[in-house]
């Protein structure tokens, strides 16, 4: 289930960044790039040839299918990954990896909120402002367009708190939405990903108890098909692992690739994870050591669902109180030897 919801948000979120008019039956509008002549390549998103300090405006053609007036935002976003180690656009402001120095929205003009009458097309543009500094790589991020209400939430509203929480996660929402693509390049340069181990901690994922490793992709290039196994341990044993296939993380980004525990509880204690990163030919692994404090443990359990709770093992506790009556049994012996 959980793969089908995210295959599901790659198509209504994501999903025309290869493409140029999807979905127009189902939609009553759509957007259009327009493509300038310092297009690199044959694909209908902006993939850009550019220069230090250069100056250039990015088109967009709006379409309204509908027979009433629309209502259209059109937002740059920064390329992150989510949590289902997906490339995804969906979030304004989304935690990105210290290492990156120029990110698209520091270098286009802001989001445009645009009303289109019935069946009237309309064209906007961006201003895009490139760095002074010459760089190697790619900036990767977005157009995202999606049809508002009469209203536009504010940025503290419910719904703009929910559209933030979703994004971390699998994308869910009532309202279609496009995202046309911009990757802005100034060099033929290669430059591979680079993958670095941050911390780990436990944590819940949808509810459920699970060890949260955090990724950081350091490199202005985008990892692709990558195969990530991590092996957590206690005490030299083997207790969980786990293996996915096909993930994907924009440059510069940071996720929390996830160790499902089984729906059992988060006990305190020490551990080693050990985990892999693999795409194609290029290979990264790592072992680190973390704690889970039992305060922390406890909370985490308390809030999870369907957490199978662990029997308590009384055996020590007998063991010990044993051990005591023993010892004063014995200590009674000596002193009644003692005294008589």
């Amino acid at each position: 289930m959980k793969k089908i919801v995210g295959f599901l948000s790659i198509i209504f979120v994501v999903g025309l960044f290869y493409g140029n008019t999807v979905f127009a039956e189902e939609m009553s509008y759509s957007v259009q790039a327009i493509l300038p002549e310092n297009q690199k390549t044959d694909v209908s998103y902006f993939d850009l040839h550019m220069t230090p300090s250069k100056e250039q405006e990015l088109k967009l053609k709006l379409i309204n299918y509908a027979d009433r007036p629309s209502t259209i935002a059109v937002t740059p976003r920064d390329a992150f990954t989510n949590n289902n180690g997906m490339v995804d656009y969906s979030v304004d402001k989304p935690l990105l990896d210290k290492s990156m120095k120029h990110s698209l929205t520091d270098l286009v003009s802001e989001k445009q909120i645009v009303t289109l009458n019935p069946k009237e097309e309309k064209e906007i543009q961006f201003h895009l402002k490139m760095p002074s500094d010459s760089f190697d790589g790619e900036i990767l991020g977005g157009f995202f367009v999606q049809e508002v209400n009469d209203k536009e939430p504010s940025k503290d509203s419910n719904e703009s708190k929910q559209e933030q929480k979703n994004a971390s996660g699998v994308q869910l929402s009532n309202r279609f939405s496009y995202t046309i693509g911009v990757k802005l390049s100034e060099t033929d340069t290669i430059v591979k990903p680079e993958i670095k181990l941050g911390d780990i901690k436990a944590g819940l994922t949808n509810g459920r108890t699970a060890f949260l490793a955090t990724l950081r992709n350091v490199q202005s290039a985008t990892l692709k098909k990558a195969t990530v196994e991590a092996k957590v341990y206690q005490k030299d044993q083997l207790i969980y692992t786990t293996k996915t296939e096909k993930l994907a993380m924009a440059p510069h980004s940071v996720f929390d690739y996830n160790v499902s525990l089984e729906n059992e509880e988060i006990r305190a204690g020490e551990y080693t994870l050990k985990l892999e990163v693999t795409s194609g030919e290029e290979k990264w692994a790592f072992t680190k050591e973390f704690d889970v404090e039992q305060k922390e443990a406890e909370k985490l359990n308390e809030e999870a669902v369907d957490v199978v709770k662990q029997p308590t093992n009384y055996w020590p506790w007998v063991a010990a109180g044993m051990g005591v009556i023993l010892v004063g049994l014995l200590g009674y012996i000596v002193y009644q030897k003692k005294h008589n």
